[in-house]
């Protein structure tokens, strides 16, 4: 035991004046009275209560003595010595998974929430609390307070998300809590089965769950109509579930199917035309009393097919007419020379070994082995010897998707089994991004023009190459529209906590996004592109209008639980560097000053209780 503040031992000094007190006391006082023959008739009486009167004074002196002793105990607020203070440093798991719910109906958040709130108790022993909350993005919900309330108020502020857990980022920033720390101790409340560790206490909250899953929904259209296949899994044992589809919220099917444990099951839903002329979102569903209900639907939105406007130029077109018009969206219009090619009214302009005076003001622009160059684009030596198709180091660009790569000797990736016999390199300013590349060397450019539109230069004739031959030359050319037009929205189906980037084409006057719970939020129009980050699972549906009266565009995606909160994960130990353990660390102690007011109190009233018998 320890006192906090010792100065208040010197009250302790009362005790000897008290004892002074008595024992300098008068036994009897001197006083005239008419006559004691009152006192002789009660003598026996009196000898009776004399020993009382000598235990009562005995006791009056032993509860004074027990006041003051209690008095300066307590202003020296006694406590009791809990080892070093601690650094509590705890962990939350805020991810889709915590909302699992147990047999009792409990979260596996709230169960944790329940546990923080017990460690809150530490704080009045004389440690700090910092609490991290981790969902998509790791905070602090407190950082190192010592006020319960203050504690407990961050606690409520608690919410589980619906996405995944960022474990790098809350250790990071727990990290940055025991750097400043004498003594840390870091306590991490989840539901996956992280391998034991030296440096944090893992409370493993998961437990074996049934589960369903809605895995995927899938959409075929024809003329006909069109066909919907939803896929779902039952985790943990079989079972006959019902399932429906929701057509623009309304219920237009449903379906009774047989789970077996971990086996996908499928589900089929198909409608005519006159049944379902159009829609704008479908969603796949059940509703069932699962541990997980959170991905218990898969959704889809409708998106209008682009069917993209090409001017090509060419003296040789028949290579790029028909991988073009072998994509199926292209309306291909081909001219042999610029003077007689239009120029307005084109989603992408192929010029094919020359370019016209001024280049378009709508639509992008692709550029092979021209004559001249534009945005101060230079041509270097020309090389005549056959060299690989590379990609180029370092960057990320949408031409890349699903192209067939293969990897060097030198880790350099090329495109598979393509050369090109010659080649002139390109040089230009920062604005222009080098796409693939021949020994190194630009030969492949593209610059951004705004609105969504691009300008694109090949330093090479692409009969020069067998590209045109390969497999990669559509894809390459998909990409390439894809890029020229892009859509409004690029992946139609993401992760709740995704970054989903949002295209706004020329011409958008407004944009606004149904959310899944049928609200409305509007966006700017002002920038080219826009970043949302969707936090509950569910169809968001986007509708653009242009300048152009009555035109509209529509796009979406759905926001679905990350496949990794559907299962328990089998994860690696986690680490921290704690501080080095030492002597001399400030202590935490349990102040016990109130016990000892209590008893002070009993003290007085017992001897207040004493002194009225006695005069009374």
């Amino acid at each position: 035991m320890k006192f906090l503040n010792p100065v208040g031992l010197w009250l302790l000094l009362g005790l000897p004046a008290l004892i002074i007190i008595y024992l300098i006391k008068a036994r009897h006082e001197e006083r005239p009275v008419s006559s004691t023959f009152l006192w002789k008739l009660s003598r026996k009486f009196m000898k009776r209560k004399l020993p009382i009167q000598r235990i009562k004074k005995i006791l009056m002196f032993v509860l004074q003595f027990l006041m003051i002793l209690a008095l300066g105990l307590g202003a020296a607020k006694p406590a009791l010595s809990l080892g070093p203070v601690t650094d509590y440093i705890l962990i939350l798991d805020a991810s889709a998974s915590m909302r699992t719910k147990t047999e009792e109906g409990i979260s596996r958040f709230d169960t944790a929430l329940l546990q923080v709130e017990e460690m809150v108790e530490q704080i009045e022993k004389g440690h700090t609390l910092t609490l991290i909350l981790a969902s998509d993005d790791a905070g602090y919900l407190i950082e190192e307070t010592t006020s319960i309330n203050e504690a407990r108020l961050a606690i409520s502020r608690a919410e589980c998300g619906y996405g995944g857990c960022d474990t790098t980022d809350a250790l990071l920033l727990a990290q940055m809590v025991c750097d400043r720390s004498e003594y840390a101790k870091v306590i991490f409340y989840t539901d996956n089965a992280y391998a034991p560790s030296d440096e944090i206490e893992i409370v493993d909250l998961g437990e074996e769950t049934w589960n369903l899953t809605a895995e995927y929904l899938d959409l075929s259209e024809s003329e006909e109509g069109f066909v919907f296949r939803g896929t779902m899994t039952s985790y943990g044992k079989d079972y006959d579930l019902a399932v429906g589809l929701k057509i623009d919220g309304k219920i237009l099917s449903a379906k009774q199917i047989e789970c077996k444990d971990g086996v996908p099951s499928s589900a089929v839903f198909e409608f005519t035309k006159e049944e379902l002329p159009d829609f704008e979102k479908a969603e796949f569903y059940f509703d069932e009393p699962d541990a997980f209900q959170e991905d218990n639907l898969y959704g889809l939105c409708r998106t209008d097919v682009k069917q993209y406007r090409v001017m090509l130029v060419s003296p040789r077109p028949l290579y790029l007419r028909s991988a073009l018009r072998a994509l199926g969206n292209c309306e291909v219009t081909v001219s042999t020379t610029t003077e007689n090619a239009d120029s307005s009214g084109y989603d992408l302009y192929i010029y094919d070994g020359e370019i016209p005076e001024e280049l378009p003001a709508d639509g992008s622009v692709l550029i092979f082995d021209g004559d001249r160059l534009p945005f101060g684009l230079v041509l270097g030596d020309k090389v005549g010897e056959a060299s690989d198709l590379e990609l180029s180091k370092g960057i990320e660009s949408d031409l890349y998707e699903d192209l067939t790569l293969q990897e060097s000797s030198a880790a350099k990736f090329l495109l598979k089994d393509v050369q090109v016999s010659s080649y002139t390199p390109l040089k230009g300013d920062a604005d222009w991004e080098t796409i693939f590349t021949c020994d190194d060397q630009p030969i492949w450019v593209r610059r951004d023009l705004g609105e969504g539109r691009s300008c694109s230069v090949v330093g090479f004739d692409l009969h020069d190459t067998y590209l045109t031959m390969m497999a990669d030359f559509a894809v390459l050319m998909s990409n390439i529209l894809l890029d020229s037009a892009p859509a409004l929205i690029k992946d139609q189906t993401v992760s709740v906590g995704d970054t989903v980037s949002i295209t706004l084409l020329a011409g958008a006057k407004t944009l606004r996004m149904k959310l899944p719970d049928e609200s409305l939020r509007g966006f700017s129009v002002e920038q080219e592109k826009q970043v949302f980050t969707p936090k509950s699972p569910g169809v968001y549906s986007l509708v653009m209008t242009t300048e152009t009266e009555g035109e509209t565009k529509r796009d979406g995606f759905f926001a679905g639980i990350p496949d990794s909160e559907t299962l328990r994960q089998e994860l690696e130990e986690l680490h921290l560097l704690l501080p080095p353990e030492h002597s001399g660390l400030p202590q935490a102690s349990s102040e016990i000053w109130t016990f000892v007011a209590g008893v002070l109190l009993i003290l007085l009233l017992a001897e207040w209780g004493l002194h009225c018998h006695e005069q009374y």
